[in-house]
């Protein structure tokens, strides 16, 4: 038998949207220790990075966002894809794929939008959607919208959890009624103490190490590392 296939992954709501916008200077070391987090994790050409609140527009300048710019710069398109869904020339704040050229490619979905993107990882022949939920009343019709999908796995920040206290818990709950398990177990996965970063599998049994990093404290949630394996 023949050596099986796997593809790390880096999820994380890297709150680098907080940089920069309502008027707030741009902490410059910070956001340099967030990309040299990426790249540490993914630059040896067999990881990809799902990664959350990646600011596109400046909501002060409202012209190109000065993190973004940094970011095109580390992770140049001659050597790395970065896929985002572009639903306003404005949009403030994205989720993104992002990898060394090869390892993924878009897969077009209905719920493509600024905070959700489809990708296929390639090397393993794994669908799967990068999300970060809606807030606050918007986010109980948006986690059951996700009841819908099909795809064998959903990651991100779903602002919500299977936990006592989250005022949309029965919806999160719905998404494991649906067929999805949570390979992180319910696990606190930001400072505040609040299980609501997720990665949701239909095959368990293809996430393998994974771990999540609360000594990582750069954004107020934690990096989520794991390994995809082929079937």
């Amino acid at each position: 038998m023949g050596e099986t296939a796997s593809v790390g992954v880096l999820c994380w709501n890297t709150a680098l949207y907080q940089q920069g916008n309502n008027r707030k200077p741009i902490d410059w070391e910070q956001v340099e220790q967030i990309l040299d987090f990426v790249e540490e994790k993914i630059g040896h050409g067999d990881a990809v990075a799902l990664l959350q609140e990646l600011p596109y527009i400046s909501n002060d300048t409202w012209k190109r966002h000065a993190v973004f710019g940094a970011f095109c710069r580390r992770f140049d398109p001659g050597h790395y894809d970065l896929i985002y869904h572009l639903s306003s020339r404005s949009q403030l704040l994205m989720t993104v794929a992002l990898a060394p050229k090869g390892l993924l490619c878009r897969k077009r979905t209905q719920f493509d939008g600024n905070r959700k993107v489809t990708v296929t990882l390639t090397g393993v022949g794994l669908t799967v959607m990068a999300v970060h939920a809606a807030n606050g009343q918007y986010n109980r019709p948006d986690l059951l919208s996700l009841c819908s999908a099909e795809g064998p796995m959903i990651a991100g920040d779903f602002n919500a959890g299977d936990y006592a206290g989250c005022g949309n818990r029965d919806a999160f709950q719905s998404l494991l009624a649906a067929g999805y398990c949570d390979a992180c177990g319910g696990a606190v996965t930001t400072v505040y103490g609040t299980a609501i970063d997720h990665v949701l599998v239909r095959d368990l049994s293809r996430v393998k190490d994974l771990r999540i990093h609360s000594d990582v404290s750069l954004s107020d949630h934690f990096p989520i590392t794991f390994r995809i394996v082929s079937e």
